[in-house]
């Protein structure tokens, strides 16, 4: 009995090593791939003579989202159109200010409204994040946030996605 006890425990611990090997070398070769640039446009409307310019740069290694930018603006002669978009922006902005990594501005002049928005993964309060965000329809899995997600979020808004050679 002692020794069946005994090949157990080394059993156990065999497997144990083993497997905490194979995670160090599955995080190992996550942190040895290249950063992949992906550039996302879609296309927005907002009326006839109005354009709308959207995209978005994300760069991410493996399946893990390291950062976001996005371009988000309007161009029209309607400063009624543009005072609404410009609100809009803001409003949106607000939910996340203080969120250190989290960066906002909006833009405006005559006939420009532009939403920009900076959001560094690898520093940001997850836990905050997805607490202004919602738990349900993000990018996040085990509050690790994935570049799949993202991407598949993104294409059924329309966004077209291609990696940028650097």
């Amino acid at each position: 009995m002692k020794k069946v006890l005994m090949f157990s425990c080394l059993l156990f611990l065999f497997a144990f090593l083993v497997g905490c090997d194979n995670e160090s070398i599955e995080k190992e070769n996550v942190s040895n791939q290249k950063i992949i640039h992906e550039h996302c446009t879609r296309s927005g409307f907002a009326g006839e003579d109005n354009v709308v310019t959207l995209y978005y740069d994300l760069y991410y290694q493996g399946d893990v989202l390291k950062r976001l930018e996005s371009y988000e603006g309007i161009e029209s002669n309607d400063s009624s159109l543009l005072d609404q978009y410009e609100k809009s922006y803001r409003s949106v902005h607000e939910n996340y200010s203080g969120l250190d990594y989290y960066q906002t501005s909006v833009l405006r002049d005559d006939t420009h409204v532009v939403s920009q928005i900076l959001i560094d993964y690898e520093n940001i309060d997850i836990e905050r994040l997805i607490e202004i965000e919602g738990e349900e329809d993000n990018i996040f899995e085990n509050k690790v946030p994935k570049a799949s997600k993202w991407k598949e979020l993104a294409k059924k808004v329309g966004a077209k996605c291609s990696v940028v050679e650097e």
